[in-house]
């Protein structure tokens, strides 16, 4: 039976049931996942085994859950997701089934919200940055934040991924912006990878940058590409290869983890990123929708555990995807380069009055808000460190970090501690 059919809806109980999580019975910013559902109680601690898993499932009944993946089966990232969905299955011996639909099969980027709403997918990864009016928490200050993000490889990563969602968690008006829009959030803040600047040509100082045409994506971004004296163009992403091939733009701003993907770096194999300091990095939401309320308890704690341990693990997988775009970085007659001293200065004193803006926001408390997000990049910063991960930059990556494997055992069990545990459902 395909799945996707069955979760095509009446328009009546997609509504009906959207009133309902607005009317507040979905209140997963508070960590307990939206309530109980299905009137199960069983529990089972976040550190179970296998066995200890599946015993708890003996007596539920069987669900299914379709899952929206904004990338391509044919991906780089599509394994992990592949593993993620057997592992469901494994853990609750047979009792919950995945189908996992591929790159925004049901529902476009802008109106996958609506398709969680409505049912006719049960769990995505939602780009809150494409619906700023929308999600302006998520979408916008949330994503401002980010410039908080140090220019290392693997610290930086770690320290972003841990920060964004602890803060996320303790202010509340974060996850709550999710959940009073009919979402449940499971990992606010997705995204961690360290974005630079992809180029046909050389580009490190602000002599370099003046008048350079540079795609960019959110609204964050047109801001840092204009403090550097370039001028942001607004094209699609699908247009981006073609446009950097016939010189119509000269850069784009490009998360890191993805170069492996789509063939940039036959057309920009110049990758260019900033020093001490960041372009933003665009973030998304691992949510679940209208159904997450039927799902008995030990449904919800297996997929907000395995959700989380996935992303976790993509953090390890896009680093280790380096040594080949190094090699196609070099392949294509380019090179890592970094900005020097004077963009470098002119991208953090922009960044600066990112973030001051965001302490004047009447979105939420803004003082509270960039106070928590603040201290938790130093602590994060700090317990990164302490576990011994390396700061290497991106320039540095060849010497420093190629060929190594990255053991991520300590960062989870400060992440396990510190966030998934007491946030996951109760």
């Amino acid at each position: 039976m395909n799945l996707r059919r069955r979760r095509l809806v009446t328009v009546a109980a997609g509504l009906a049931a959207t009133a309902l999580i607005l009317a507040g019975c979905a209140s997963a910013a508070s960590g307990n996942g939206g309530g109980g559902g299905g009137g199960d109680s069983v529990s089972v601690p976040a550190d179970a085994s296998k066995e200890e898993w599946q015993a708890a499932f003996a007596d539920i009944e069987p669900v299914n859950i379709v899952y929206q993946a904004a990338v391509s089966s044919s991906g780089s990232s599509a394994p992990r997701f592949q593993r993620w969905a057997d592992k469901m299955e494994e853990y609750s011996d047979g009792k919950v089934t995945v189908e996992i639909v591929w790159s925004y099969g049901i529902a476009g980027i802008t109106e996958s919200d609506e398709a969680l709403r409505d049912g006719r997918i049960d769990a995505h990864n939602f780009s809150t940055f494409s619906s700023p009016s929308e999600f302006p928490i998520n979408g916008q200050l949330v994503l401002d934040s980010t410039v908080l993000r140090d220019s290392s490889l693997l610290e930086g990563s770690l320290t972003m991924f841990g920060a964004t969602n602890q803060t996320a968690w303790e202010v509340s008006d974060v996850a709550g912006e999710l959940s009073d829009n009919g979402l449940t959030p499971i990992i606010p803040v997705a995204g961690s990878a360290l974005s630079g600047l992809v180029c046909s040509d050389p580009v490190t100082s602000l002599a370099d940058l003046k008048g350079k045409m540079i795609r960019t994506g959110p609204l964050v971004h047109v801001g840092q590409v204009e403090a550097l004296g370039a001028t942001s163009v607004n094209l699609p992403f699908t247009e981006l290869y073609e446009a950097l091939q016939r010189g119509i733009i000269d850069c784009a701003i490009y998360g890191v983890g993805g170069l492996a993907e789509g063939g940039i770096l036959e057309v920009a194999p110049y990758v260019i990123t900033p020093v001490g300091t960041s372009f933003a990095t665009s973030t998304a939401s691992e949510t679940a929708g209208v159904n997450w309320d039927s799902w008995p308890l030990v449904v919800k704690q297996l997929h907000f555990d395995l959700i989380n341990e996935m992303t976790v693990d993509g953090i390890g997988e896009s680093l280790g995807m380096m040594d080949e775009i190094s090699a196609e970085v070099t392949a294509n007659g380019g090179e890592f380069l970094e900005f020097d001293e004077e963009a470098n200065d002119a991208l953090r004193e922009h960044n600066d009055e990112v973030l001051k803006s965001l302490a004047k926001t009447d979105l939420l408390d803004g003082d509270e808000f960039t106070t928590v997000v603040q201290d938790q990049f130093s602590e994060w910063k700090q317990l990164v460190q302490d576990a011994g991960y390396s700061s290497a930059t991106l320039v540095e990556y060849d010497d420093q970090l190629s060929g190594n494997d990255i053991d991520l055992t300590a960062y989870k069990e400060l992440y396990r501690e510190r966030i998934l545990e007491p946030n996951r459902p109760k």
